[in-house]
This record gives C-alpha cells, sequence and structure tokens, in this order.
C-alpha cells in the first residue's frame, strides 16, 4: 500500500487492478461502478482513520474514473470533497491533491482547454483553497487565445475576477449579461412545463445561483459608473426573481461597489409600498446578504 500511495502522490497513475475472472474469462469492470463502490470504501477508511488507504481509493477514483460521463460529477465533487478533507488532516493527500493540480495547470497553459481540462483545474484549485491560481492561468491564456476559445474557462473565475475586483475584465467576459437572465427563464418555463402533473417545482436554488452571478454584473456596471447599464440589469434580475431577497442583493452588491447614491435609490425603489414590519425585514436581509459578501470575497490563494 505504502508504494501505491507514493505513486499517487507523485501524480502517476498505478496499473490497472486486474480484472476478476468468472468463469475462464475475464469480466468488464465499470469504472463508474468501481468508483463508487471505492469511493464508499475510502468513506469506511476514513472513519476507521486508515488515512493511507483511504488515499489510495479517492486516487483511484479520481485517476481512473477521468473521462467516465457516469461518474464526472462524483468525482469532481464527492470525490474531491473526501480528498480535501483529507487534505487537511494528511500532508501527504494535499501533495497528491498538488501534484495533480500542477499536472492539469500545466496541461490547460499548453493549449489543453477542453470543458473537462478546465473543470478539472477549477475543482482542484477550489478544494486547494485557491482559486487565484485559476484566474492566473486564464490570464495567461487568454492573452494567447481568442474569448470563444477561453468562455467556459472565464465562468468558472468570474467569482474570483469579482473578489479582485476586476470589474472591466468581468464586463469584457460578457456583455450581455441580461442573456443570462433570459436563458434561465426559458430553461425555467420549459421546466415548468415539463413537471406539470408531476406535483413538482423546478429546484429553486437554480434561479438563485443565476440570480448571484448577474449581481456581479450589476456591481462590476456601478463600480465603473455605467449607471444606466446597472440600472437595466437591476430591472431585468428584479424581473427574473421579483421576491424582497433580490432587492437586498442589489443593494448589498451595489454598497461594495461604493455608490452611495446607486444604493440610496435602490433601497427607496425596494422600501416603496411596505409597512414598517416588512422594512424592518428587508433591513435584515440586506445585512444577511453583505454578510454573505464579505465572506465570499474573502482573498483565495496566494
Amino acid at each position: 500500500m505504502t508504494c501505491l500511495v507514493v505513486n499517487y502522490v507523485g501524480g502517476q497513475v498505478p496499473p490497472r487492478p486486474a480484472d476478476p475472472v468468472a468463469g475462464g474469462r475475464a469480466a468488464a469492470v465499470d469504472p463508474a461502478v468501481e468508483g463508487q463502490r471505492r469511493l464508499a470504501r475510502a468513506r469506511d477508511l476514513l472513519e476507521r482513520d486508515a488515512k493511507d488507504e483511504a488515499l489510495a481509493e479517492l486516487a483511484w477514483c479520481f485517476d481512473r474514473c477521468r473521462g467516465e460521463r457516469a461518474f464526472c460529477a462524483t468525482r469532481l465533487g464527492e470525490v474531491l470533497d473526501a480528498w480535501g478533507s483529507l487534505a487537511k488532516v494528511h500532508p501527504p493527500a494535499r501533495a497528491a491533491l498538488e501534484a495533480r493540480r500542477d499536472a492539469r495547470d500545466r496541461a490547460v497553459r499548453a493549449g489543453a482547454l477542453g470543458n473537462d481540462d478546465v473543470a478539472e483545474l477549477l475543482a482542484l484549485n477550489e478544494v486547494l483553497g485557491d482559486a487565484s491560481a485559476s484566474l492566473r492561468a486564464f490570464d495567461e491564456v487568454s492573452r494567447r487565445r481568442a474569448p470563444a476559445d477561453t468562455a467556459f474557462f472565464y465562468e468558472g473565475v468570474r467569482v474570483e475576477m469579482w473578489r479582485q475586483r476586476r470589474y472591466r475584465s468581468l464586463i469584457e467576459g460578457r456583455p450581455h449579461p441580461e442573456e443570462r437572465l433570459q436563458t434561465a427563464a426559458v430553461a425555467l418555463r420549459e421546466a415548468s412545463k415539463r413537471l406539470v402533473g408531476h406535483d413538482l417545482r423546478p429546484d429553486p436554488r437554480f434561479a438563485q445561483r443565476v440570480l448571484a452571478d448577474v449581481c456581479l454584473d450589476v456591481e462590476a456596471r456601478v463600480a465603473l459608473d455605467d449607471l444606466a447599464g446597472a440600472r437595466a440589469l437591476v430591472t431585468a434580475a428584479r424581473q427574473f426573481a421579483p421576491e424582497p431577497q433580490t432587492a437586498a442583493r442589489l443593494i448589498a452588491h451595489a454598497e461594495r461597489a461604493g455608490d452611495d447614491s446607486f444604493v440610496g435609490g435602490l433601497r427607496r425603489e425596494a422600501e416603496r409600498g411596505l409597512d414598517a414590519e416588512a422594512r424592518a425585514e428587508l433591513a435584515r436581509s440586506i445585512e444577511a446578504a453583505k454578510a454573505e459578501l464579505r465572506q465570499l470575497s474573502k482573498p483565495t490563494g496566494g
């Protein structure tokens, strides 16, 4: 087991284990099914504090299931979540993650800009707590490649651009953010139609993610004094998500941009027609949104 972990720490993929034999013939092993089995085993090993053995299982899941469509979300989600938790208490696990991140970073900088390659780099940097490293890679690649080649990458580093107040980069990457709301609204309408008769509704988290994303564009426009563009986007955002929390989120972002006059206008509009209790609730929602932004804006990595 020690040799296996050393190989994984170095970023090398060990030989595939021998397939089980049934009736004298090698039985095919579905990597996605095997990945789920090994992930469950890794969790069991972690419960028993068998760190090296758990690391080997997680590394197998990550390395051998690359490209497996049925395991893609699990690989970059549950597998890396478990690996990241292990890395916080087990240095070899962090070294193994860094080795894979460094290899993927080199590949992306060399031109491997497929969605799978970029998504892997973004996920590895996220679990390592270094989203700024993804932005550095994006900056290098975007200087050499056309915007169409880096569009997926741009979407993945938007929050880090916002965190670093790179408002011009945010706007240049998405000149028409209202289209994001329009596309999402169509998707929600279509989803609602499909769910008619099933006593189900579209996942409300989808709309909240879209709104949170577009609020970055509102803040950027306010900060760059494109107030007409910001107002138009605010109107579109409120039409997309008319609940009071939308106003609170927009106000919090406008405050971060530093335009007191714009903030005042948003507050007056949000408070119009509200009674004292509703105004107090709005104020609490604004404070909660501001606290969320303060947490999200904390620097990552180096």
